[in-house]
């Protein structure tokens, strides 16, 4: 069960969030066309933080709104409120969140929050040397927060990839080689980089080896929803099992006629069970998204779906 901090802002200004509109009916009593419009900013561009606002429902008869995912309520949240930090969630968490307006009649809107995964070190490269077999490891180090690095720790395998060791750690989060002499001449080694944080979490690189580039390409499929308002269900297959996936990054942009890898990383899945996004960010109503996943092996290998449309309800 999730543990939240809530901090509860004061009323949120934002070109995003309206009013309800308000309509007479014949009897001459006002009628709400209220639409929670429920939704975050911020969703994936923190590892621990996530921001959700609405549309203030002004009906008299209002009582509370209510937050709550699929175990306990969250919070309690007044009429003068739209917008509530989430905090304290984990790295590369998905989790469902509902909100409930409680009035007359209670309605109930819901979105899928979700949180980066911390960011690793990049484009590690194994290279040996052949006069004396040492193995030379370089990176692009990992662009996470400098307050909460902790450290690298690189390990080794010497029976493919089953048998990783931990062989040396880095506390300079700007370094980016290291060369390992514990090494056998015309052996062939596997490497891996984690990349730690001070609150626990932690992130591998790809798995590099110091003999064979791998050069493996797979198949992945992108499918699209086109029937709701505000939100877009991004679902996927491909033919990696579990022990060969490494990330999926999905990219998305609103121009046809512009590839998605040119415009927004919408979000980065580590999970290897998780098959489908709902997408609700900045969404809009009666609007074209165009979609394409990026998906990464184990060893790096990197694979790409078609681009696919998909459409909110106007």
């Amino acid at each position: 069960m999730h543990k939240y901090l809530i901090l509860i802002l004061l009323l949120y200004s934002c070109d995003n969030v309206t009013s309800p509109q308000i309509k007479e009916d014949t009897g001459g009593s006002t009628q709400y066309e209220y639409l929670i419009n429920f939704k975050g900013l911020n969703p994936g561009h923190n590892f621990d933080v996530c921001t959700l606002v609405w549309n203030q429902n002004q009906n008299q008869n209002f009582q509370f709104y209510q937050l709550r995912n699929a175990e306990e309520i969250i919070a309690t949240i007044n009429q003068s409120q739209d917008t509530i930090f989430i905090r304290n969630l984990t790295p590369s968490v998905f989790e469902k969140i509902y909100i409930d307006v409680m009035a007359d009649s209670n309605i109930t809107d819901s979105i899928e929050i979700y949180t980066r995964p911390i960011k690793p070190i990049t484009d590690l490269s194994v290279v040996a040397n052949a006069d004396n077999w040492f193995s030379t490891l370089n990176w692009i180090p990992s662009d996470e927060i400098s307050t909460v690095f902790d450290k690298y720790s690189i390990y080794r395998s010497d029976l493919n990839t089953d048998n990783f060791v931990l062989i040396h750690e880095i506390n300079n989060q700007t370094d980016y080689s290291y060369i390992d002499t514990i090494t056998t001449w015309g052996y062939e080694y596997y490497y891996k980089i984690i990349t730690h944080i001070t609150e626990g979490y932690s992130r591998p690189s790809i798995i590099q080896s110091n003999i064979i580039n791998n050069n493996i390409s797979h198949e992945i499929n992108l499918s699209t929803t086109t029937n709701e308002y505000h939100r877009i269900q991004v679902n996927w297959t491909h033919d990696l099992n579990e022990e060969e996936f490494y990330a999926i990054e999905i990219w998305r942009t609103n121009n046809q006629t512009e590839d998605p890898l040119n415009d927004y990383l919408l979000a980065t899945i580590t999970d290897y069970n998780k098959t489908l996004l709902e997408d609700s960010y900045l969404i809009g109503n009666g609007i074209s998204w165009f979609y394409k996943l990026k998906l990464i092996d184990q060893f790096g290998n990197i694979s790409y779906s078609e681009i696919k449309a998909g459409n909110t309800l106007p």
